[in-house]
């Protein structure tokens, strides 16, 4: 552990620090591949305040800043920079992070050590790219992939990380795939709504970089009555509550359900409105199946069941929040997309104004007519054929957890524009005051550190995905949402002053925080559902013209870029919303999304809101020009 307190005659009296650890040995890894991160502890244990001014890391590219800023400590408080080892080639490595701090002449040093290893695995999937043929609501279509070794090493498959609407069957754990050997799998497609579906699957390796399979598929009406459920329901916690709406289609409505065979889990009923609710008194954890009916209205009555799979956890926080009720109310708070015109607290819902989820036409247009304008760039910001250009990421801890899986994810997969890079900028620790501030150090992080780790410049962002709540309220609605209001506006500000070939920006709500039961003081409910709302105004007050936010050099000086909601994250815990925006099949969020402190997404979780940033990216007229692939000419 390193320790440096300075002297009651130093040149800042009172000042000491702690650095917490000293060196850092990082495991071996095959290079190309990465490990976890380690943290590192900066603790301001004197009397004034810290001030760290400036860190450096050598070498650059090989130990990797995961997060961490130059900033200001209070007495007592701990600042935490991370760092990976992702080795560029075979043999040991030795580095160091350097640490300047105010007042102190000589920089603080951790030293770094890792070793890259090689591998003669060779890995290749058929087909990376799955087109699904129009199935209709009940039905399932499947197609086979092969992963295959073309080299002298044996390897590991150890993860088909695969959502709703499309799911993998075959494969259940660590498969070993030797040299010269193949396995293969079976990709599924089950659509619950009338919709177009594209999104990704990720495959994970123990020895080489994970890949990404493109699927897509287009969901239509049956042709009789069918259960549009998806067959895996929404995973219960055990000894919690739990909440699941059947849903049917191609019948004459209303519909009347029963439990054709089988048991539900201990606890739970089924009533006839297709309602599966109760507390989970189940024995153990694991997956239960059983088979559902379901009667429709007409004359003669048309008969069809399914069978169905209710996973169940055992959780880790507390789980009696499945929904969130109005205040005062057994009633279920709306979310802004279903709200619509309907208000909460005096404020309209709706992703747009009037209480549309509708971008309005002239919005729309000028949305379009910017995507079609991104070209590639150099370092300069000048056109280059060869060039890039980046969708970068803005936000809080909650934001990095989804958009490293969706990075991860995305940035393999073959149906994006290869010019396009993905840059996750989001900063574990910060919150919208700290995008708020022109200086504040976490601008220098994703300066200094993330864009050039992917050879990028500020030059080449045009579009940012912004996710940026103030981690804690501080008083009541609206007053909260126009602090949060206030300084989104100042972040678009500043990203337009640093990227200023920034075109568009994308704004997400927080996801459901009613589990948030042992850490209430960040993202609670309603204060996650109310975020939505200063979201939604930022937005507004665009569309409505205000010259703070001005994208059109046209109506004077460009202070912002052009502004959409992205995803709209919010469902009522696990009542179903019905206009979820990227979901198609109605969102929800079980307990098992999110991880002990009901905040951040645990594994499940993060998979799942990376897939649904993933299909609104792939299927948004203003994003696809630039972000997917052109078609073969």
């Amino acid at each position: 552990m390193g320790l440096f307190a300075l002297s009651a005659a130093s040149p800042v009296a009172g000042q000491s620090f702690k650095i917490s650890p000293s060196s850092i040995a990082f495991k071996s890894v095959v290079v190309g591949m990465e490990t976890g991160v380690t943290e590192i502890t900066i603790t301001n244990t004197g009397t004034t305040l810290l001030t760290i001014t400036s860190f450096s890391i050598t070498p650059f590219n090989v130990f990797v800043l995961e997060y961490g800023w130059t900033r200001t400590l209070h007495k007592g408080q701990a600042g935490i920079w991370a760092v990976r080892f992702k080795p560029t080639a075979a043999g040991p490595v030795t580095g160091q992070i350097s640490f300047t701090i105010q007042g102190v002449s000589a920089p603080q040093i951790v030293t770094l050590s890792g070793t890259g290893t090689t591998t003669g695995a060779v890995v290749g999937v058929s087909p990376n790219v799955v087109n699904f043929p129009a199935t209709a609501l009940g039905s399932t279509s499947t197609q086979t992939v092969t992963v295959s070794n073309t080299g002298t090493n044996t390897m590991h498959l150890t993860a088909v990380t695969a959502l709703p609407p499309f799911s993998e069957s075959g494969f259940t754990s660590s498969v070993a795939i030797a040299a010269h050997k193949s396995f293969s799998f079976q990709l599924t497609f089950t659509p619950s709504q009338v919709l177009p579906y594209a999104n990704a699957i990720s495959l994970v390796y123990d020895l080489v970089p994970a890949q990404t399979i493109s699927v897509a598929g287009s969901g239509i009406a049956p042709p009789t009555l069918a259960v549009s459920s998806f067959p895996t329901l929404p995973t219960g916690s055990k000894g919690f509550s739990y909440l699941a709406n059947l849903a049917a289609a191609g019948g004459t409505p209303p519909y009347t359900w029963s439990l054709a065979s089988g048991a539900l889990p201990t606890g739970l009923t089924l009533n006839a409105s297709g309602a599966l609710t109760g507390p989970m008194n189940v024995a153990s954890a694991g997956n239960y199946g059983f088979t559902v009916q379901v009667a429709d209205s007409s004359v003669p009555q048309l008969l069809a069941t399914a069978a169905l799979t209710l996973p169940v956890a055992t959780s880790s926080s507390a789980c009696n929040n499945t929904t969130w009720n109005q205040a005062g109310t057994t009633n279920p708070e709306l979310d802004l997309p279903d709200l619509g015109t309907g208000s909460y607290m005096g404020s309209e819902g709706g992703l747009y104004p009037g209480g549309t989820n509708v971008r309005p036409p002239d919005h729309e247009a000028d949305g379009l007519a910017l995507a079609n304008s991104i070209v590639p760039l150099d370092g300069n910001g000048n056109f280059d054929p060869n060039g890039k250009y980046v969708l970068l990421s803005i936000g809080v801890s909650i934001s990095r957890t989804l958009f490293t899986q969706y990075q991860l994810t995305e940035q393999v997969d073959p149906s994006l524009n290869p010019n396009l890079v993905i840059v996750n900028g989001a900063i574990d620790g910060t919150n919208s005051p700290n995008y708020a501030s022109f200086t504040d150090g976490s601008w220098q992080t994703i300066l200094n550190f993330y864009l050039p780790y992917q050879n990028v410049t500020a030059n080449q962002v045009v579009a940012v995905w912004l996710n940026d709540p103030h981690s804690q309220p501080k008083g009541t609605f609206p007053a909260d949402m126009a602090e949060q209001e206030s300084d989104v506006i100042a972040a678009l500000q500043n990203m337009q002053i640093y990227f200023p070939n920034l075109k568009m920006a994308y704004l997400e709500s927080m996801h459901y925080g009613g589990y948030a039961t042992n850490n209430p003081e960040i993202l609670p409910e309603p204060y996650a559902y109310e975020t939505g709302f200063a979201m939604q105004a930022v937005i507004a007050d665009q569309i409505n013209g205000a010259a703070n936010l001005n994208y059109n050099p046209n109506n004077g000086p460009v202070v912002a870029p052009w502004l959409s909601w992205g995803t709209y994250d919010w469902a009522n815990g696990m009542l179903a919303d019905g206009t979820a925006l990227a979901a198609g099949t109605g969102l929800e969020w079980s307990c098992s999304d999110l991880g002990p402190d009901g905040v951040h997404a645990s594994t499940v979780g993060k998979y799942k809101d990376a897939a649904l940033l993933t299909t609104f990216m792939k299927s948004d007229e203003t994003v696809e020009p630039w972000y997917l692939a052109p078609p073969p000419k």
